[in-house]
């Protein structure tokens, strides 16, 4: 007697998982997170969404400091940068700014990555290089790319932000008219007050250590109205360096360090700078985007119907095993629903019984923060 059940799958709504998670570190380090989230006082229970949590954040960190542009900070460890700001013995640059941006959103379970941004023909010169941070959003299903100097984003004429990407594609095809900028940029606001060539004298601007005068006045926009400025600080988007490790102790480099941890990405049909502002520096290059541009919170559901011989028993013939692949820094759990019963996982496998008939089974990865993902779904008919 034959006695085994058919499968049909209604529903297998799933994301697959990227490797290139794997090739990036976002360290667990409970003690500093668990500081820096104390020592920052922020309070996001009020916010209405996800979205305002992650402005929020960004508007805090704009405002612990003026900025300026030369001097390094001692330290780009979360916690010495912060009390450093306070004590005002810093002044952050954009590197400052990234940095502790993006330490916060990891104290507040937000996963996020700093990004050096690169100018054409950005060997040589101040000004050829800007530094923000990369933010994953659920609500959006997508990454979008904040500046916590400017204390802005972009959006397309909709109102969407803006991702890496889609910033980039548009100032390659020159398509600035779909780049807005947010309204409470900092860029709008002061835009009178940043130096530029129609602002300043030749001889007597300061030129910093290491610079000459000619490649520190060419560092210098020329305003040509308030969207020509625009124009020149979008094209930073140009070419980008992605660093891929992150822990709360953090050494003073920003980017092209010597460790070969972060990834330079350029587009197929150039060649890529191998020095950046007279610094030789080591990256791994790639024209691949899905090793930068893969989603992520998400969890990959791989089900194997359990082996049946004569001798099964009839009540072990509809069980499954459930496999499972997140893309969660720092995971905690799954929260998992088999038909009408909840469970919370820890493991990455659960083998289940189902019932002659439809069943339906979801599958959420959660983080230490209580942080939701994406739900991952299969619908299957037992019969």
């Amino acid at each position: 007697m034959d006695r085994r059940f058919r499968w049909e799958l209604l529903e297998y709504n799933h994301t697959e998982k990227s490797y290139a998670f794997d090739s990036y570190v976002w360290a667990e380090e409970p003690e500093p997170r668990d500081k820096l989230r104390k020592a920052t006082g922020l309070e996001l229970k009020s916010c209405s969404s996800e979205w305002k949590q992650i402005i929020t954040i960004m508007d805090w960190v704009h405002n612990l400091s003026a900025h300026q542009g030369w001097d390094e900070a001692p330290s780009l460890s979360a916690l010495e940068l912060l009390d450093d700001v306070r004590q005002g013995k810093v002044a952050f640059r954009c590197v400052e700014f990234a940095h502790m941006l993006q330490h916060v959103y990891s104290a507040f379970g937000v996963p996020s990555r700093v990004i050096g941004l690169r100018r054409p023909n950005s060997n040589t010169g101040l000004g050829k290089g800007h530094v923000v941070v990369d933010i994953w959003s659920n609500e959006f299903g997508k990454w979008i790319v904040l500046d916590p100097q400017m204390n802005m984003f972009y959006t397309d004429q909709s109102g969407t932000p803006l991702s890496l990407f889609e910033l980039h594609d548009r100032v390659r095809q020159g398509d600035f008219g779909d780049i807005v900028l947010s309204q409470q940029s900092e860029m709008v606001s002061g835009f009178n007050d940043i130096v530029a060539q129609d602002n300043s004298d030749y001889n007597s601007i300061e030129v910093p250590q290491g610079f000459d005068r000619d490649e520190t006045w060419e560092s210098l926009p020329e305003h040509s109205g308030f969207h020509g400025f625009t124009r020149f600080w979008e094209e930073y988007y140009y070419h980008f360096a992605v660093r891929r490790m992150y822990s709360f102790n953090r050494s003073k480099s920003t980017t092209g360090s010597s460790d070969g941890n972060e990834l330079f990405y350029y587009d197929p049909h150039e060649q890529p700078p191998i020095v950046f502002q007279r610094m030789r520096q080591t990256f791994e290059y790639t024209c691949d985007r899905t090793k930068i541009d893969f989603s992520l919170n998400t969890v990959e559901i791989q089900w194997i119907p359990s082996g049946v011989t004569k001798e099964t028993p009839i009540e072990d013939t509809r069980k499954v095993t459930l496999n499972f692949k997140h893309t969660m820094p720092w995971f905690d759990h799954y929260d998992v629903r088999i038909n009408d019963e909840p469970s919370t996982v820890t493991q990455h496998s659960l083998e289940v019984s189902l019932h002659v008939g439809e069943n339906y089974i979801s599958v959420t990865p959660v983080n230490y923060f209580g942080r939701h993902g994406k739900t991952s779904i299969i619908r299957m008919l037992v019969n």
